[in-house]
C-alpha cells in the first residue's frame, strides 16, 4: 500500500464503511485507491462497502506483491497477468493478453523489465517451495497472489478494462510465514504463539520486502505518470471504446 501512496500526489484518506481507501492524483487524473485485504473474501467485502460505479471508474488495477512460481523469478521483479487462474485452472474474467501486451510495449521503450505470464489466485497462501512447484506444474502460472480472481471477477461484472501488475516478493524456492488469518497486532501475537517458526521466515523476507516495495513504487511512478497510458492505450488494448476508458 505504502508503494502505491507513494507513487501519487495529493493523497487523501477516507473509510467507506470501514473499509481503508484513499484518493490521490496521477497528472491530471484522479485515483480511488482501496486496501482490501488478504484473501478473496476480503476483497469482496471491501468491493462490497467501496461503490465503485458512484466514484465513476474507468478501469481497474490489481497490484501489490506475489510469489514467484518459477525460478527465474526474485525480489523485485514485475510480472504482469495474461490471465487470472484460480486453483483448479479456471480462467477467471477476460484474457489479459492485450493489456499485457500493451504494458509490456510500454515497459521495455522505458528499459523497464516486465514478465507477462499467468497468475494463479489461492484463497489459502502457498507456503513452501514445493507447493509453488506443483502450483506450476499443475496451473502454468509464473506468479500466485490470492486477491486477483476476486478483482478480475469485479471488473468483468462492471464491464470495465481489468490489469494486474505485481512486484515479486518470494522466489520459488522461498518458504513464506503462516500468520493464520491474523488481521492487528493481538491476532498476530496468537499467530506467532501457534506457528514460531512463522516469525524466522518473516524475518528472512524483510529485505525482500525492502527490494520489492522499492521496484513496485519506481514502477508505479512511471505508470502513473503517463497520462495517456491508464485512460487510451490500456482501454484500446482491452477493446473496449474509448468513450468508457479516462478519468
Amino acid at each position: 500500500m505504502k508503494a502505491v501512496l507513494g507513487a501519487l500526489t495529493a493523497v487523501r484518506r477516507f473509510h467507506s464503511r470501514g473499509t481503508p481507501s484513499w484518493i490521490g492524483a496521477a497528472g491530471p487524473r484522479r485515483l480511488l485507491v482501496i486496501r482490501t485485504g488478504i484473501g478473496p473474501e476480503r476483497v469482496r467485502a471491501a468491493l462490497a462497502n467501496v461503490d465503485i460505479a458512484r466514484t465513476g471508474a474507468r478501469w481497474l488495477l490489481s497490484t501489490g506483491c506475489a510469489g514467484a512460481l518459477v525460478p527465474d523469478l526474485d525480489a523485485g521483479a514485475m510480472v504482469v497477468a495474461t490471465r487470472v487462474v484460480d486453483d483448479r485452472g479456471a480462467v477467471i474474467g477476460r484474457p489479459l493478453d492485450a493489456p499485457a501486451q500493451a504494458l509490456e510495449r510500454w515497459a521495455r521503450a522505458r528499459e523497464i523489465v516486465t514478465h507477462p505470464g499467468a497468475f494463479v489466485s489461492v484463497a489459502r497462501p502457498l507456503l513452501s517451495a514445493a507447493e509453488k512447484r506443483a502450483a506450476h506444474e499443475q496451473l502454468g502460472g509464473i506468479a500466485v497472489e490470492m486477491e486477483g480472481a476476486a478483482l478480475a471477477a469485479a471488473a468483468a461484472e462492471r464491464g470495465v478494462p481489468f490489469l494486474a501488475v505485481r512486484v515479486i516478493l518470494d522466489g520459488v524456492g522461498v518458504a513464506v510465514p503462516d500468520f493464520g488469518d491474523a488481521r492487528d497486532l493481538r491476532s498476530l501475537a496468537g499467530a506467532v504463539a501457534r506457528h514460531p517458526a512463522a516469525l524466522g521466515r518473516a524475518a528472512r523476507l524483510w529485505p525482500a520486502q525492502r527490494t520489492a516495495r522499492a521496484a513496485l513504487e519506481r514502477f508505479l511512478r512511471a505508470f502513473f505518470a503517463v497520462t495517456g497510458f491508464g485512460a487510451l492505450e490500456l482501454a484500446e488494448a482491452a477493446e473496449v471504446p474509448e468513450s468508457r476508458a479516462g478519468s
